[in-house]
């Protein structure tokens, strides 16, 4: 049996940014995550990279001014570059209306939901898949005990 337990140190940088340092058994650091934040401390930016493989992921967040996240970047160079990205829009009462998702610039799939107009929560959602051609149609019903 192998065990392994995972360690983190953290180092502040600045008041809007730190490096958290993944260690492993042998406390030597494998992995780095450099966390940007902005004014509201929401995180606006990961870069991972990975020490031992030149491995090196970014992953970008962007807000609206109400703070909701609208778009979340995924970048990396593991084995061919790759960018996933997820976009998201919010009616007027700023519940989640509608989430994107795309790989290397290509819608890959495409979720709309509908909100109650009285609990606003999500009654039902559906998912559009571009690549596969295919739909999911899902209702929520939730129960209380």
């Amino acid at each position: 049996q192998i065990n392994f337990e995972e360690k983190y140190q953290y180092i502040n940088s600045s008041p809007k940014q730190y490096k958290q340092q993944y260690l492993n058994d042998e406390n030597r650091v494998f992995k780095e995550v450099i966390v940007s934040l902005n004014a509201a401390k929401q995180p606006v930016q990961y870069n991972e990279s990975y020490v031992a493989t030149w491995i090196n992921q970014v992953t970008d967040f962007t807000y609206n001014a109400r703070n909701f996240l609208v778009e979340k970047k995924y970048t990396s160079n593991a084995s061919e570059h790759i960018e996933l990205k997820e976009t998201y829009e919010y009616d007027a009462n700023n519940l989640l209306n509608t989430e994107k998702h795309y790989k290397n610039n290509i819608l890959q799939t495409e979720t709309g939901y509908v909100n109650d107009a009285d609990t606003k929560m999500p009654n039902s959602f559906v998912t559009r898949d571009y690549i596969n051609k295919s739909m999911q149609i899902v209702r929520i019903i939730y129960l209380y005990q």
